[in-house]
């Protein structure tokens, strides 16, 4: 007799030191970010092809590679109303949070890149990293894809750019959002509860984010003592190294 068990689900922490945070713009499945435009949009349209002729013609509604997006993942929606403005001249950003508190917990909601630091591919276009009030912590050792919620952002602010990437929250617990916004914007809008990324796990098993609250002692032991910067260069690297060699070797079954 063969029997199949079902993979147990993954579960990860994401812990926040601040209450409205944690009540209202928790990390949530991407379901239900889903666009309004794409809910008020019909499943199908009366389309013309002949004189004598009309097709119902299926629309976005339908399309499996836009709602199977929506069927995984996470969305990381914004904390609070935000404001940036580029100086085209300097390249610097003028930053305004309604919310104090995330900005606090770094002195500052905002932080830069050298533009050297990416050959000055991008002339037009000014990098800021967003630093977000989430730490992250997953016992299994599977990656995310971080991607831009285009669907939802690309109508508001189409001259700011989320910057993909992967990250792994057993090795890197902290969260934060890389932009380039064009130079010639006068000025980027976000609201609080506005998507900023779509976290995609990538893992045939379930996954559940679960939310916590915590103390500011608590977070900052979390975000800074258990996600340490001790090299210049590729940290990450060395703790991806150093887990491999010293648990995940030694977690091995000596008989396989």
């Amino acid at each position: 007799m063969l029997f199949f068990f079902k993979p147990k689900k993954i579960v990860v922490d994401a812990f926040t030191p601040v209450h409205v945070v944690h009540k209202y713009f928790g990390i949530k499945p991407a379901i239900q970010y889903t666009p309004e435009w794409w809910k008020n949009t019909s499943k199908t349209i009366n389309v013309p092809v002949s004189n004598k002729m009309n097709l119902d013609q299926a629309t976005i509604k339908t399309c499996p590679g836009f709602i199977d997006f929506y069927k995984k993942g996470f969305i990381v929606p914004s904390w609070t109303d935000m404001i940036f403005v580029p100086d085209k001249d300097t390249h610097n950003i003028d930053y305004k949070s309604a919310s104090s508190e995330v900005p606090e917990l770094f002195n500052k909601g905002i932080m830069r890149h050298n533009p050297d630091q990416w050959n000055r591919a991008f002339e037009d276009a000014i990098h800021f990293k967003l630093l977000s009030p989430w730490t992250i912590f997953q016992k299994e050792n599977i990656s995310w894809v971080m991607a831009e919620p285009t669907w939802s952002t690309l109508k508001d602010n189409t001259n700011l750019r989320l910057l993909p990437g992967s990250t792994n929250f057993k090795l890197v617990h902290s969260l934060n959002f890389n932009y380039f916004i064009t130079n010639k914007t006068p000025v980027i809008e976000i609201e609080a509860d506005q998507p900023l990324a779509h976290l995609i796990p990538i893992t045939e098993k379930d996954v559940e984010i679960k939310n916590h609250l915590v103390s500011k002692e608590e977070w900052h032991r979390l975000r800074f003592t258990d996600n340490p910067t001790f090299k210049f260069i590729n940290s990450y690297k060395f703790i991806e190294k150093w887990h491999k060699t010293n648990i995940e070797e030694k977690n091995k079954c000596p008989f396989h």
